[in-house]
C-alpha cells in the first residue's frame, strides 16, 4: 500500500508541476503571439509592415519623419537620419547619411527598420528591392496632414513601441493649435504673403505652411486654382509680376531662407531694394521677414508650437529671434 501510495503521490506531483509549467509558458507564448500582432501596421503604400520587437535601430530617410520620431521621445532609437535633418531638432550625435544611400550602405548600419516618405520612396525601386533582399523591414509614410495626426502617430508609436508617447504627442499638438487660436484673436486677420523662393512661388492653400499661417491668425494670400508643382506639392507657381499685383495690400511678407528642399531663396534686402515692389504695403512699412524654410513648411510636430509662435510674432511686427525648444 505504501508503494502504491508513493507512486500515486509522485503521479500527483508530476501533474501538479505540469499544470504550473503550463500556467507559466502558455501566457508567455500568448504574449509573444500578441506582440507580433501589436508591432504590425499598414503603411501608406498599403503594405503590411511587421517587426518582431519595437524598432530600436531606425534609419530615417526623411526630415519630417525623423523629427516626429523625436517627438515620440524615441530619439535614442534613431541609428541614422538623412543628412538634411536639422541638428536643432535631431541631435548632432545621431549619424547623418545621404538620403540616396544604397541598400548595402544602409544594411551596414544593421537597422531593424527604415522609414521613408511616400513620394520620395515611389521613385526608389532599386532601394526598396535592395532592402527586401537584405531582409530589412521598411515603412513608407505620407508626411502628416494638418489636423489629422492621429493615425500617423499611432503607426509610428506601434513600430517604435511608443504608444503612450504617441498619444501625448497628439495631445500636445492639439494644445499648441488651441493656444495659437487664442493668440490669433489679437492680430485681426492680417494679410500675409509667403515667398517660397527666388521664382516667387508661394504656399499652396492647403499646405502645412498655409495652415501655420491661418492658425496663427493670418489671412494668407494665395491662389486655390493654381496647379501645384509636381516635385513640390506644397507650393504653387506665382511669379514676381503677379506677386507685385496681388500682394500690393499685404500687411506682412515672409520670405523663406536656408532652403533644404532645393531652389534659391530671395532675401529681405532684395525684396525691399527692388523698384518692382516699392508700392507693396508691407515693403513700404518694412514688414518683410526672413524665416527658415523648415520652420514654416516642414510637417514636424516637435517644432509645431515654435512655428506657430514665430508666425504670430511676425503678425505683430516682431522678427522671431528666440527659438522655443520643447522638452524631449
Amino acid at each position: 500500500m505504501e508503494g502504491f501510495g508513493g507512486r500515486k503521490c509522485e503521479s500527483v506531483r508530476t501533474v501538479f508541476f505540469a499544470v504550473i509549467l503550463s500556467l507559466i509558458f502558455i501566457p508567455f507564448w500568448a504574449q509573444k503571439s500578441e506582440s507580433a500582432e501589436i508591432y504590425s501596421i499598414k503603411d501608406d503604400l498599403n503594405r503590411t509592415v511587421t517587426v518582431s520587437h519595437p524598432a530600436v535601430k531606425i534609419v530615417c530617410l526623411d526630415e519630417a519623419h525623423a523629427e516626429n520620431i523625436v517627438a515620440l521621445r524615441a530619439v535614442r532609437q534613431l541609428t541614422a537620419v538623412t543628412d538634411t535633418a536639422s541638428s536643432k531638432w535631431v541631435p548632432k550625435k545621431i549619424k547623418r547619411i545621404a538620403q540616396n544611400s544604397s541598400a548595402l550602405q544602409i544594411a551596414a548600419l544593421e537597422p531593424d527598420l527604415v522609414v521613408m516618405e511616400t513620394d520620395w520612396a515611389q521613385g526608389k525601386k532599386s532601394l526598396l528591392d535592395g532592402l527586401r533582399k537584405e531582409g530589412i523591414p521598411y515603412a513608407v509614410f505620407d508626411e502628416p496632414h494638418w489636423g489629422s495626426f492621429a493615425l500617423y502617430l499611432e503607426r509610428l508609436g506601434t513600430l517604435t513601441g511608443r504608444d503612450k508617447e504617441a498619444d501625448l504627442a497628439l495631445i500636445s499638438s492639439e494644445k499648441a493649435m488651441d493656444k495659437s487660436a487664442v493668440r490669433a484673436d489679437s492680430v485681426e486677420n492680417k494679410s500675409l504673403f509667403v515667398i517660397c523662393g527666388a521664382d516667387f512661388s508661394t504656399c499652396a492653400w492647403d499646405s502645412w505652411g498655409a495652415r501655420i499661417a491661418a492658425t496663427a491668425g493670418a489671412k494668407l494670400i494665395t491662389d486655390k486654382d493654381a496647379p501645384k508643382k509636381k516635385d513640390k506639392r506644397w507650393i504653387i507657381d506665382y511669379g514676381a509680376a503677379k506677386f507685385a499685383q496681388k500682394a500690393k495690400n499685404a500687411d506682412y511678407i515672409i520670405t523663406l531662407v536656408n532652403k533644404s528642399k532645393g531652389g534659391k531663396a530671395i532675401s529681405r534686402a532684395e525684396i525691399i531694394g527692388s523698384p518692382q515692389f516699392k508700392n507693396i504695403k508691407a515693403v513700404k512699412l518694412g514688414q518683410v521677414f526672413e524665416v527658415d524654410e523648415s520652420d514654416f513648411i516642414l510637417p514636424s510636430l516637435v517644432r509645431l508650437d515654435s512655428s506657430l509662435v514665430s508666425c504670430w510674432q511676425i503678425l505683430n511686427g516682431v522678427q522671431p529671434k528666440k527659438k522655443i525648444f520643447p522638452k524631449i
